[in-house]
């Protein structure tokens, strides 16, 4: 029985995160100082927009949002639109693929960390159900990368823990080898058609470095 459950146990933590125990934000424990230049990445915050608190938000989740990262970070805000909506953001650092020859290897042969973004088979039919048509081939290229995916929440999935902002969409900019950056964006239902607009401009906020 330990001898299953260990590997078990080791699967279970790589595969839900896509990386090794000593990866993502575990490199730096302080967020407030979270340098997204680090690991390949340019988050550039223009004078329209302004950090916020609360630094460390935790969102309850649906099924979908168990495919997601719990905790975001840097928090900002439209300065004009400030009640309107808010972007979190989360950076998932990948690691090299699996070595040949290794336990991991001989456990998960075909897992590869550069396909975590798509979340778990547990959320899959959720996750294609919600997926919103925003991004195209052209729009990859201003982010610099592979893909990227939109995930509009229903508000009645959520546990209601911010009454200000009660609906979510996820964006996952993913490129391979590099990271995968998580945005999310909290918002009043009235205005997502100008979340909308903000998230087809969101290259000029984060982007992979060329």
């Amino acid at each position: 029985m330990k001898i299953f459950f260990i590997p078990f146990l080791m699967l279970s933590c790589t595969c839900s995160f896509g990386q090794k125990l000593d990866s993502n934000i575990l490199i730096n424990e302080d967020i407030n100082k979270y340098n997204f230049e680090d690991y390949g990445v340019n988050l550039q915050i223009s004078k329209k927009y302004k950090k916020t608190s609360p630094n460390r938000p935790s969102f309850h989740r649906s099924n979908i949002m168990i495919c997601m990262p719990r905790n975001f970070y840097d928090p900002i805000i439209n300065k004009k639109n400030k009640e309107h909506y808010i972007f979190y953001f989360f950076l998932n650092y990948i690691f090299p693929p699996i070595e040949e020859g290794s336990i991991m290897k001989r456990i998960a042969p075909n897992w590869t960390p550069n396909k975590n973004y798509l979340g778990s088979k547990i959320c899959e039919e959720e996750r294609n159900i919600n997926l919103m048509q925003i991004y195209t081939k052209s729009d990859f290229k201003k982010f610099n990368a592979d893909t990227a995916l939109c995930i509009r929440l229903d508000s009645n999935a959520i546990f209601k823990t911010n009454e200000k902002f009660n609906d979510i969409i996820y964006v996952i900019i993913h490129k391979d080898n590099i990271a995968d950056i998580y945005v999310c964006i909290a918002y009043k239902k009235e205005y997502e058609f100008e979340v909308i607009q903000e998230i087809k401009k969101l290259w000029k906020i984060v982007k992979f470095k060329q």
